[in-house]
């Protein structure tokens, strides 16, 4: 089944979404993409689907047939049903079933209209979506391939961020569980060139609950010196490619305590790095925007000096990235070495925003 008959196929399909998806979907370029310049409205729009179709409410009679087994499997369980109700147990699941597709179909319709654009539809979407021998029976329930593809796209806008990531690096995600399954190890290579042998324990969350990271024991493919696998982390959006090799990426059960020891006491971040003790005196104002920011908000382990300094069992990578924009009202006391890096970036800054100011 298909939309429409193979004579009828064209790649060029016309989707019309709401203000808010399309915001959502081109700000995705730019956060997902390395190369954002180089991606295309057809590009993301394409990815989206082949990754989320699948699993979207929106694929109605996909949706359908994963409900329908869910409702055999509980009610096989049911006491209440014997083998002489059958019958009364298939009504009973058609009317809940009935009832859930109607549901479904009621969100499509609470979409609003906006703004309608053409894309070029890939050649595996093309043929999903129109070839007469496709498994689609989405035309079932959608008058057009286009209303079809606004559903999931709307769908796709709704969803969180850490959510999405994980769509559009599908592909990605599917190698790592793979690799995992099988316990096979991976070659990744990031964006930035390096290139590393990896065995893979599982796909986490920062702690912000917004990006996503493979855990990993990790080491340099290419060093002149062997170096031992240390655990790692490597954020979705920074691999460039990632296959599958014929050695074995196996973890022991130690390995796996250690990878989820450092899950617990670090964020996914800053695996890689090792803690340390760091003593931060924070003024009221400090101790006020700590309390309301959250994404990469290092615990403390204690509070000292009448409430103002606080003391951090953390990667000094963390305090940078969280306590640097506190300015004046977050002051590294200790160790040392983090302490100057901060006065000498603050002098930096100032120097340059003094030069500016003379220019102008």
């Amino acid at each position: 089944m298909s939309f429409f008959s193979e004579n009828d196929r064209d790649s060029k399909q016309h989707v019309n979404l709401s203000d808010h998806a399309w915001n959502i979907i081109e700000n995705d370029i730019f956060c997902f993409s390395e190369d954002c310049d180089r991606v295309t409205i057809s590009d993301i729009l394409n990815r989206i689907f082949l990754g989320f179709y699948e699993q979207a409410n929106a694929s109605i009679a996909i949706a359908e047939k994963r409900k329908q087994e869910e409702l055999l499997g509980y009610f096989n369980d049911f006491p209440r049903f014997d083998k002489g109700q059958n019958d009364l147990k298939d009504k009973v699941i058609s009317k809940m079933l009935d009832t859930y597709i109607n549901q479904l179909k009621e969100r499509t319709l609470k979409y609003p209209s906006g703004t309608g654009r053409k894309f070029r539809l890939s050649k595996t979407n093309l043929d999903y979506l129109f070839s007469y021998n496709s498994e689609c029976w989405e035309n079932l329930h959608y008058s057009s391939a286009g209303k079809y593809l606004k559903a999931i796209y709307e769908e796709y806008a709704l969803l969180p961020y850490h959510e999405r990531e994980l769509i559009y690096f599908k592909e990605t995600v599917d190698t790592i569980n793979t690799a995992i399954k099988e316990e096979r190890r991976l070659s990744v290579t990031l964006h930035s060139g390096l290139k590393f042998h990896v065995r893979a324990y599982k796909i986490v969350m920062s702690n912000s609950n917004l990006f996503n990271f493979v855990a990993a024991y990790s080491s340099p493919a290419i060093a002149s010196v062997e170096e031992p696998a240390k655990i790692a982390s490597f954020r979705l959006s920074r691999i460039r490619s990632i296959k599958m090799l014929h050695e074995s990426g196996a973890l022991n059960a130690r390995q796996k305590k250690e990878i989820e020891k450092a899950i617990l006491t670090k964020d996914p971040y800053f695996l890689l790095d090792e803690p340390h003790g760091i003593r931060i005196w924070l003024s009221d104002e400090g101790i006020k925007k700590y309390g309301r920011q959250f994404h990469l908000r290092p615990p403390y382990l204690k509070i000292e000096g009448e409430g103002h300094i606080y003391v951090f069992e953390c990667t000094q990578r963390q305090i940078e990235y969280f306590f640097f924009k506190f300015g004046k009202d977050a002051v590294i006391l200790s160790p040392e070495d983090l302490r100057a890096s901060f006065a000498l970036d603050y002098l930096q800054a100032t120097q340059a925003y003094t030069t500016v100011l003379t220019v102008d």
